[in-house]
């Protein structure tokens, strides 16, 4: 079974090329005029029609301006650090400057037009968009990039002139920098930063393209690479759309890959073949089987369970002709706030052959089943329409990758409405060395905190990979198979974990199979209530209490094992987690194979 992470290297070589050939036919023919990121002048005028026509256009704009208007009473941005970032106040500034000049060329209301002015100006004020940190600049070179265009009718020349220096001089010039200097984010196999910074420096090159008396050296620069550059964190989706940084960073890469392949196709004409990335055809099935029927994400790799509006649904659904996509995120913004960009992406009107956003398809339903091979990530559920659907998410994958957790075998489990089995997510960014030499003495990126096996409290091999070896889906039941082999050698030898579904009867079922020189611990986080019978403190079996609702767990075997509960809060200053607990199993050493099994339902 094949499971690199990376495209041929042929293929991609080729790719490259093409991205090459298709730069040097399409920047120089970028229009001079304003707006072109994105939507013409022609596209916000046919933009206007579609939010009187369409439904879901109209619930989203009548969203957003709600949204407006508590930004509108919100502070703006500053330059202030958290830890080593200044993303936050980044955000806080796209957010506001796209949303006020976004809805200002569809209701031409004064207000949203100086308040996205004054929040130009305020960053222009800033002593830099801090490029130690390079998502901050990244993240504000877009925010003044669209900003800039959009306004630019209303922007006086000595703003615009601001601007442009700003997004010269904090944007390019130090992206040009990290170029030179060999970036991380700027190799191959790159992560998340490959698609934002080089999706936010391009969204600025664009904007101010022709528009410097100076010359638009460092624009070109920028529009030389960039398109080039970005082939490499798209490599990342190859070969079926699966992200091996989790839901959350999913959304936040591409979202910057969508950013940066609308505003080239918007401003050149062209691509530059980005969209042709193998994988990215299908990426928006990741998300799709990601979210469980509880709303919640299967949130492995610094990932939260929540999901949030991810607009780039709207662009994929439309690009790739996709209505599932466009169904499936208008089914999320029946709760979650919307982006701009949901309108912006709707629309393709002022590109050439750009088709709309796809009819809802209520029929259209993808298998109820998934494995996303290069990241060894799992999903199965028993419905697609009904909220109380039984869903699992499992994973194997490699304990090194991006953002990774010691978690190898760990699952997610929702019925009832109800999420039963749950992973805690990350812990505080800014904890000293939380992405170097002390990740792994945090509880919840430790393997004690996840839905796995460990000895004690040990961690699983840093280094192991643990593969999914079948996959078995019927319209009954869906069964997987992952080696946990690697994760605990040399102690625990030939470990599999088998995950089933079973639609027809509404259980699920774990069985990990191993032979330990040691103890072995079984370990289930929940947020439930967990009740044994007679009011004992363990059992063989027990009823977990979420709500009004309820779920029955039993160790179908072997004989004589019983489950125990305990705390799973960490030391200050990590996280509390006082409401959840870790139902655990322990299991003595065993010089024959033991197997454990747990049924749920």
């Amino acid at each position: 079974m094949e499971h690199s992470t990376r495209i041929n290297r042929r293929d991609f070589c080729y790719l490259l090329s093409l991205c090459s050939v298709a730069h040097a036919a399409n920047v120089a023919q970028t229009p001079a005029a304003h707006p072109r990121l994105h939507l013409d002048s022609t596209g916000w005028s046919q933009l206007k029609t579609l939010i009187s026509s369409d439904p879901r256009l109209h619930a989203v704009y009548t969203k957003l301006q709600k949204h407006a208007d508590a930004l509108l009473k919100d502070r703006p941005a500053e330059y202030k650090l958290i830890g080593p970032r200044l993303l936050n106040e980044s955000r806080r500034a796209l957010d506001r400057i796209s949303t006020f000049a976004g809805l200002y060329r569809l209701d031409a209301d004064s207000r949203k037009l100086e308040a996205a002015r004054n929040e130009l100006a305020l960053i222009c004020k800033f002593p830099d968009w801090h490029p130690p940190h390079f998502l901050d600049v990244a993240e504000l070179t877009n925010a003044a990039g669209i900003g800039y265009d959009w306004l630019y009718a209303e922007l006086a020349e000595p703003e615009r002139k601001l601007i442009r220096e700003k997004i010269v001089n904090y944007g390019l010039k130090p992206g040009l920098k990290q170029y030179a200097d060999n970036a991380f984010w700027a190799k191959p196999h790159a992560n998340n930063w490959g698609l934002v910074c080089n999706g936010g420096l391009t969204v600025g090159a664009l904007a101010i393209l022709h528009d410097d008396p100076s010359g638009p050296t460092e624009a070109l620069k920028i529009l030389d690479i960039a398109p080039k550059n970005v082939m490499y964190a798209m490599e990342a989706y190859a070969p079926d759309g699966g992200w091996i940084e989790g839901p959350g960073y999913w959304h936040y890469a591409s979202n910057y890959g969508t950013t940066m392949i609308s505003a080239l196709q918007s401003a050149t004409g062209s691509d530059h073949e980005i969209s042709s990335a193998p994988g990215f055809t299908q990426s928006g099935l990741f998300r799709v089987h990601s979210m469980g029927p509880s709303l919640k994400n299967f949130n492995y790799a610094d990932a939260h369970d929540g999901v949030e509006a991810a607009q780039e649904m709207y662009w994929l659904a439309r690009r790739f002709q996709q209505p599932l996509f466009a169904d499936s995120e208008t089914r999320v913004l029946q709760s979650k706030g919307p982006s701009i960009f949901h309108l912006v992406w709707a629309t393709g009107a002022n590109v050439a052959g750009s088709p709309p956003l796809p009819a809802s398809s209520p029929n259209d339903t993808p298998p109820l089943d998934a494995h996303f091979k290069a990241i060894d990530v799992a999903f199965m559920r028993s419905s697609w329409t009904d909220p109380r659907a039984f869903y699992v998410g499992i994973k194997g994958g490699d304990n090194r990758a991006s953002h990774g957790h010691l978690d190898l075998g760990t699952f997610v489990f929702d019925a009832l409405g109800q999420r039963w089995v749950l992973d805690l997510g990350p812990d505080d960014y800014d904890l000293p060395e939380y992405f170097g030499k002390l990740r792994f003495t945090y509880y919840r990126l430790r393997s004690e905190a996840h839905n796995t096996l460990t000895h004690g409290t040990d961690n699983q091999v840093l280094d192991a990979k643990a593969h999914i070896t079948s996959i078995v889906s019927t319209p009954s039941q869906c069964a997987v198979d992952i080696d946990l082999s690697e994760a605990y050698a040399p102690t625990l030898t030939v470990v599999t974990r088998r995950l089933t579904l079973d639609r027809v009867h509404s259980t699920v079922r774990i069985e990990d199979t191993f032979t330990s020189t040691l103890p072995v611990r079984w370990n289930l986080h929940t947020a439930a209530e967990i009740i044994f019978p007679n009011g004992q403190q363990s059992g063989t079996g027990a009823v977990l209490h979420l709500g009004q609702e309820q779920m029955p767990v039993r160790i179908v075997s072997p004989a004589g094992a019983v489950f125990e509960i305990i705390r799973c809060d960490a030391p200050p200053p990590q996280a509390q987690q006082p409401n959840v607990h870790n139902l655990i199993v322990n299991l003595p050493p065993s010089s024959s194979p033991t197997t454990l099994v747990v049924q749920f339902g």
